[in-house]
């Protein structure tokens, strides 16, 4: 009885099971987001930092699948490249940005109803405050002369306190040795309880009107009022006054934190995208496409080796096509299916392999449209290949021609092909993996061109292949 069982297909009722589940689930909790195929402009009316109310607007990335927002599927475990480490790319254009913020100040409005971060060219109607570094007199100042310590306020004091020591300010986490904080603004903690009295400075008692609001899903910050976060649907920061001060791809990613505040290691995204889909059509090809393909051949291999083939190629080919498309988050188990696929074609006659591989250069032809990963097509049909030679039992590879001298060689061409196809298998995961999560950037500007080709006369459109290459394409587009 139980070997009846086990010989049973159970490897492709589970996983299609739960790949149908997590998809309901997904819809249901995070909705429809645009349908189409060029980008959606989101246009309103916000109250801005400076209390004007403006008209803003920022694109919308579409789901012609008919499924969550991109945004939504990154936080449900996409393979999303700046998730699962420090992309370069990205990074880059961070730290520039936290370098500009080293220069900022506090904007006071004139009439001190609110206040808010940003740099003085930015602020022309109103008092601008910006810390620096301590003199030498500041320092030696007595206890009687401090305001902050209850001593005597004059307005040098109150000068210094203002240009010098705003972290004096902050009463928890307070700044003293060996827990002083530095110099670079940037690297300054959130304040969680600032000091009260009547001789605070105004850029210290002001009302706050904007604060830190990670946007999209390329790690952006702004500062910027909750009315206009909400609109563009961002994280509002509302304990935090710099953009250095918050984590934008913990908020972006979900799942687990991370281990380290700047360090993105959710490399389990390899693993779950596969059971992840884009919306109702991808889930639907993916039923069919496994309903057709691995009925049969589990029921000749076991369970045991279509889980191994079906995840070994479907994480090879999220491997490789992290390191080629790092921008744009992936879903599915199109590598998967690319090597249950090589699987098929390995031991076919010749006019079942004309036709297999007839599917499989369609399924390329398809990759060059954006939202199809022919980076992971292409790898997961190599590694389900290595793998289909390592663990398929029916393979033959014994030499039919009569051996030379009398006598066969100890070692069979079977052994000598699982061997090197174990190797082989072993080696391009390491070279993955070192490419990957040592940051190597793969320069390969023609390699956007294996991934999606856009013909404007057809598309009509100059954003079809935004961040289908290792190019990032968009950055903050508002």
């Amino acid at each position: 009885m139980l070997k009846n069982i086990l010989s049973r297909p159970l490897f492709t009722w589970w996983v299609t099971l739960v790949q149908v589940l997590v998809c309901i689930v997904s819809l249901l909790f995070y909705g429809l987001g645009p349908v189409g195929w060029e980008r959606v402009e989101m246009k309103g009316e916000v109250v801005d930092v400076s209390l004007v109310i403006r008209q803003v607007s920022y694109y919308e990335p579409v789901n012609h699948w008919i499924g969550p927002r991109f945004a939504d599927l990154i936080r449900l475990g996409a393979k999303y490249s700046p998730c699962m480490r420090q992309e370069p790319g990205l990074w880059k254009l961070i730290e520039e940005e936290r370098r500009k913020e080293n220069v900022t100040g506090c904007c006071v409005f004139n009439d001190r109803t609110g206040c808010y971060q940003t740099r003085q060219s930015s602020c022309p109607v109103a008092t601008w405050h910006k810390w620096s570094k301590p003199t030498i007199p500041s320092l030696t100042r007595s206890k009687s002369d401090s305001p902050l310590l209850g001593g005597t306020r004059n307005n040098y004091s109150v000068f210094l306190a203002t240009f010098s020591f705003p972290f004096t300010f902050c009463k928890r986490p307070s700044s003293v040795r060996p827990y002083e904080w530095p110099d670079d603004l940037t690297r300054w903690p959130i304040c969680d309880e600032p000091r009260q009295g009547a001789f605070l400075p105004a850029h210290m008692t002001c009302q706050v009107t904007g604060r830190p609001c990670c946007i999209q899903m390329q790690g952006q910050c702004r500062i910027a009022t909750r009315e206009y976060c909400d609109f563009v649907k961002g994280h509002f920061h509302e304990n935090a006054t710099l953009c250095s001060q918050v984590n934008c791809f913990s908020d972006i990613c979900g799942m687990l934190p991370f281990l380290w505040r700047d360090h993105p290691d959710q490399f389990y995204r390899m693993f779950l995208s596969l059971f992840l889909h884009a919306g109702i059509i991808h889930c639907a090809f993916t039923v069919f496409v496994q309903m057709w393909l691995m009925l049969d051949l589990e029921m000749l291999i076991g369970w045991k080796r279509m889980a191994i083939l079906y995840i070994g190629s479907g994480i090879g080919g999220n491997f490789a096509s992290a390191i080629f498309v790092p921008y744009s988050p992936e879903v599915g188990p199109s590598g998967s299916h690319l090597g249950i696929m090589a699987a098929l074609v390995v031991d076919l006659p010749r006019r079942e392999l004309m036709k297999h591989m007839l599917t499989v250069f369609v399924l390329f032809l398809t990759g060059l449209l954006p939202w199809i990963d022919n980076w992971a097509h292409l790898f997961g049909f190599i590694f389900g290949l290595l793998i289909t030679i390592v663990t398929f039992p029916y393979l033959d590879f014994k030499s039919h021609e009569k051996p030379k001298f009398g006598c066969r060689s100890s070692l069979s061409r079977r052994h000598l092909a699982i061997v090197m196809a174990l190797i082989l298998c072993v080696f391009l995961y390491s070279i993955l993996g070192y490419l990957y999560y040592h940051r190597v950037e793969v320069k390969c500007p023609w390699c956007q061109y294996f991934n999606c080709i856009n013909i404007k006369y057809i598309t009509g459109s100059d954003h079809f292949c935004d961040n289908t290459g290792q190019k990032l394409s968009q950055w903050l587009p508002i």
